[in-house]
């Protein structure tokens, strides 16, 4: 008789196995950077075998994309936009959205901007993670254009709620006053009003590369750095 499986036992394997071999990867990629990093070393960290790595991903590039997005949904998968403290940037006044986007910001930052940067190393010898590099920043960039239209009142998905996925100056929340914004469509937005310089301006703002410098090389605190990303924000934005 053919054995039988049972399905929900082996998704929930296979999701732990997942978890377990992106946590894995993380580690070693902040660690050893890209090239030195292998599927192997991520199998024997994981405690898994090389097949069940491969079942899960195709290579290493797919591995790492992966352990970007888990770092920007703090592990829990889903939009960044329904996570709670990113729905805080679509309420109250501009100053408090700013702020909650700068907070948001930061946190993103501290949670993902070092495998972030990993990207960016790969990007440099791999024509294919230069590809994918390409993408998501243009990606952020229309999340930057998102976000400035929340919180300038001209573009979000429900006055309370933030847009935007990496944004805010790439993970921000809007102004808008809390209602009449559209039905979460970032493509429905109005937020195309938003002068494409100014999205320029807070795209090169917020990106990883400022916060990496400014915090690891210039040895600022979390707080300085908010307190500079949300002057130079709003000066951006009331230009």
């Amino acid at each position: 008789m053919p054995r039988t499986y049972n399905s929900p036992v082996r998704a929930e394997r296979a999701r732990e196995n997942r978890a377990r071999i992106v946590a894995a990867a993380d580690g070693l990629f902040r660690e050893q950077g890209w090239v030195p990093t292998t599927m192997a070393d991520v199998a024997t960290a994981a405690g898994l075998t090389r097949q069940t790595v491969y079942q899960q991903f195709a290579g290493k590039l797919p591995l790492l994309d992966a352990c970007i997005d888990a770092a920007l949904t703090s592990g829990v998968g889903g939009a960044v936009r329904d996570l709670p403290d990113y729905r805080l940037m679509g309420v109250g006044d501009r100053p408090h959205r700013v702020a909650a986007g700068a907070r948001w910001l930061r946190a993103a930052h501290e949670r993902s901007a070092e495998i972030q940067n990993v990207l960016d190393q790969a990007a440099v010898t791999d024509p294919e993670a230069a590809l994918l590099l390409s993408a998501r920043e243009q990606r952020r960039w229309e999340e930057v254009r998102w976000a400035v239209g929340l919180i300038l009142g001209v573009g979000g998905d429900g006055g309370e709620v933030g847009g935007g996925d990496q944004n805010g100056g790439d993970q921000n929340g809007g102004d808008g006053n809390g209602g009449d914004q559209n039905d979460g469509d970032p493509e429905a937005s109005d937020a195309a009003v938003v002068d494409p310089a100014t999205v320029d301006a807070v795209w090169a703002l917020a990106s990883r590369r400022n916060w990496l410098v400014l915090t690891g090389t210039r040895g600022w605190s979390g707080d300085r750095w908010e307190s500079w990303f949300v002057r130079h924000f709003r000066a951006e934005i009331e230009a």
